[in-house]
């Protein structure tokens, strides 16, 4: 079996983290099953733990995630101005 390259592995996680974004927002963070989310993301439901320790390791990366993109998303606003309230 060939060995997952860590750019392979990278872009898995973030498939993972993706797809639990989608996941969470629709269903709620306790309503998402990890064999789902995984078949969501196109990943077997064992190779969740090589990525992630818990459910709640990828529920505070998930949030971090969207913060970040929040912020650079108001960022881009102040930088660009806003014509009106």
């Amino acid at each position: 079996m060939p060995r997952i390259t860590k750019e392979d592995k990278a872009g898995n996680r973030q498939n993972i983290v993706e797809a639990a974004g989608r996941m969470f927002r629709a269903q709620g963070i306790d309503s998402v099953g990890i064999a789902d989310l995984m078949e969501e993301a196109g990943l077997i439901h064992g190779g969740f733990y090589n990525h992630f320790a818990s459910k709640d390791d990828l529920a505070a990366e998930v949030c971090n995630a969207s913060f970040a993109a929040s912020l650079g998303v108001l960022e881009q606003v102040v930088e660009e101005g806003v014509d009106g309230p």
